[in-house]
């Protein structure tokens, strides 16, 4: 099976390994002293079960590569719509394309919000670009429970106990045999993996933690596991959570949302994606996570006043940082609700 892992930081790194494992043709677009590292040394992960590296043919330019059976895209969501057109020149009509992504799938986020014109233009213009490029009749889920970050060029540490695990689903029927495949090629490449009957609630189980420990993570500085048992923290924690678990039930997924105690216990010492982004300096996951929940309430009248306070505090945080534009952001969710 040919698989390209387009965007071999972290999580793709990990699985374009495994894929390996498998006995995959796999290739990787990546970029940078990262692509020059895993050009000349190869591209290896480091885990609790040692170390092991692949070889995989390595291109910033998609065009370069033939069609693929499958595409595993991992790269961050605010960079999806710029992908668009290397995922159409990667696709054949056979070909699926997997989203390894954190947040409200790209396609989910066109059948909850109730038209394009909810979203944010950022938002917009990424479900119109991938959905005339590749659309979503063989797009797949995926969801990341694995703790992986770039350790250097080249190189991807893992530092869960037992490697973590992947969830996948697929977005439309004509995708299950691509889903299929992929969790038994990662299974062969001993990585956990499944496949979910009920994926669309196992994404709101997800953004519970990314949208809790990731904004409050990035501004604080502290590992997930902490910022989840922090004492001053609580409160603001409980709120952002309870208010994700809403717009959960509002979407028809009622008690989807994972205690946060057993995150903090699952997450340990891991820095959030978010607080990565923030420290290596590259542009953060904002709109993609928090300011699509944003969306979702402002087009359902329900206010969310945590979840709003941490949009605006991160925004401000990155703009500061230089990580975002100065522009004007979007009026909060919570003033359209009556607030």
């Amino acid at each position: 099976m040919k698989v390209c892992v387009y965007g071999a930081g972290a999580i793709g790194g990990h699985l374009a390994v495994k894929l390996s494992q498998a006995g995959c043709d796999v290739s990787v677009v990546a970029r940078g002293a990262h692509l020059a590292a895993i050009r000349e040394n190869g591209l290896t992960l480091v885990s609790s079960a040692g170390s092991v590296t692949c070889h995989p043919v390595a291109v910033e330019d998609p065009a370069e590569l033939p069609v693929q059976d499958l595409v595993v895209a991992t790269v961050k969501t605010p960079a999806l719509a710029g992908i668009a057109e290397g995922l159409r020149g990667l696709s054949g009509p056979g070909t699926a394309i997997a989203y390894c992504v954190n947040g409200l799938p790209w396609w989910y986020l066109s059948r909850v919000g109730g038209g394009i014109e909810t979203w944010s233009p950022a938002i917009r213009r990424m479900i119109e670009r991938l959905e005339t490029a590749v659309g979503t009749e063989r797009a797949i889920g995926g969801i990341a429970f694995s703790a992986n970050h770039v350790d250097a060029p080249g190189v991807i540490r893992n530092s869960n106990p037992d490697s973590g695990h992947y969830l996948f689903g697929e977005a439309h029927p004509a995708g299950r045999d691509a889903c299929d495949a992929l969790v038994a090629a990662l299974r062969q490449g001993s990585c956990a993996a499944e496949r979910s009957e009920r994926f669309e609630r196992e994404i709101w189980k997800k953004l519970s933690l990314n949208c809790v420990s990731g904004p409050i993570g990035a501004l604080t500085g502290m590992e997930t596991g902490r910022l989840l048992t922090y004492p001053d923290l609580e409160g603001l924690t409980r709120a952002a959570w309870t208010e994700v678990g809403r717009l959960a039930e509002s979407c028809g997924q009622p008690g989807a949302m994972v205690s946060l105690s057993e995150m903090a216990q699952k997450a340990g010492r891991h820095k959030s994606s978010m607080l990565q982004d923030f420290e290596a300096g590259r542009t953060p996951e904002i709109e993609t996570l928090l300011g699509a929940l944003s969306d979702l309430a402002r087009a359902r009248q329900m206010a969310i006043p945590a979840l709003d306070a941490l949009l605006a505090l991160t925004r401000a945080r990155a703009t500061a940082l230089g990580l975002l534009p100065a522009t004007p952001a979007p009026a909060p969710a919570g003033r359209l609700a009556g607030e």
